[in-house]
């Protein structure tokens, strides 16, 4: 996540991990996360993301000034 204040648009790439093995691919089911050995891509996505900060200088926290 970005952490300057504004809109920001990212582009995230989509994939999936694949099991290496048999076994690996059957341990999926039970809840164990197969390997990124062979990750598969599914394709691209642009999100938009705004950020809002508020009330971080009264937590001791100095963001520098804003972009316009």
């Amino acid at each position: 996540m970005p952490l300057n204040p504004g809109l920001h648009k990212l582009d995230v790439s989509l994939s999936k991990p694949q099991a290496s093995s048999l076994l690996g691919y059957i341990g999926s089911f039970f809840g164990y996360q197969p390997e990124l050995l062979q990750p598969k891509i599914y394709g691209e996505i642009r999100i938009c993301v705004s950020v809002v900060m508020q009330g971080l200088r009264n937590l001791g926290y100095d963001l520098g000034r804003a972009k316009n």
